[in-house]
């Protein structure tokens, strides 16, 4: 009877410590504004999938015009002043589209979006997502087309939840509980 209260706490422990919070989510980190953008806060999106973070800001131009903006880009955030973006690849944007909690963006103003990703084949066209049949196609980079920076990494890292930690516990706590069933076993055989 007591291995078996035992052997079913054991597993309700492990079931609750091997849960990863992170895992494939769309975490909002906060808010950040553009210098010159009027004081406007736009979230940043944290990927864990892809380990990027989202600029839930559309803006407008041509493929061109789109990498020169991500590049130059600045966002404020906290006391951070965040650099080192980019416009988002066409793998991340197929990604981004599959994701279920896409919702999270409220600044997904237009089906089609520029990636920062030049059509091989021929290099007068780069790819575009469409976010409203989930398609991939190409455009002439002359095209007037929306565009999400990502920046790598997890920019709200400081402010995340401590949740690794929890699977050290679940393992010491398992071990813990491994050992107690053992000396169990042997005491009532």
């Amino acid at each position: 009877m007591a291995t078996r209260i035992v052997t079913a706490f054991l597993g309700l422990v492990l079931a609750f410590c091997s849960v990863s919070s992170a895992s494939g989510e769309l975490l909002v980190r906060g808010t950040g504004t553009i210098p010159g953008g009027g004081g406007i806060e736009y979230s940043l999106i944290y990927d864990s999938t892809l380990d990027i973070t989202w600029l839930d800001f559309s803006h407008n131009g041509t493929w061109q015009a789109q990498l020169a903006w991500a590049e130059a880009l600045e966002v404020n955030f906290g006391e951070l002043t965040l650099t080192d973006w980019r416009v988002a690849g066409i793998d991340e944007l197929t990604a981004l589209y599959s994701d279920p909690e896409k919702s999270t963006f409220t600044d997904l103003v237009h089906p089609w979006y520029w990636s920062g990703t030049e059509y091989t084949p021929n290099p007068i066209f780069a790819w575009i997502y469409h976010f409203g049949l989930g398609i991939r196609s190409n455009h002439y980079k002359t095209e007037s087309h929306y565009a999400f920076a990502v920046i790598p990494g997890d920019v709200g890292d400081n402010t995340a939840e401590p949740v690794p930690a929890l699977g050290l516990v679940g393992l010491l706590l398992t071990m813990a509980g491994l050992a107690i069933l053992g000396l169990m076993k042997n005491k009532f055989g």
